[in-house]
């Protein structure tokens, strides 16, 4: 599977690794995204209020994606 990004529905709090497009993109973790969506190339902002998805954070296993107890990015703080 090719990673094609991050993604999140406008209505969601939670970033997915997405590994197939098309009319509903399916992540890493298996969930598919439907209506209007947010899209990142890299790994999302730090100041974003959404958290990252566990099992797509493993799913990537970069160290920028380090585990943080709310799911979100590690700051390095």
């Amino acid at each position: 599977m090719t990673a094609q990004g991050w993604m999140s529905s406008v209505y969601s709090a939670t970033w997915h690794r997405i590994t197939s497009g098309g009319g509903a993109p399916v992540a890493a973790c298996g969930h598919r995204l439907y209506g209007p969506v947010h899209r990142r190339l890299d790994a999302p902002a730090d100041d974003d209020a959404r958290r990252i998805c566990s099992d797509c954070r493993k799913s990537e296993g970069r160290s920028g994606l380090a585990a943080h107890p709310e799911g979100r990015r590690s700051t390095g703080e």
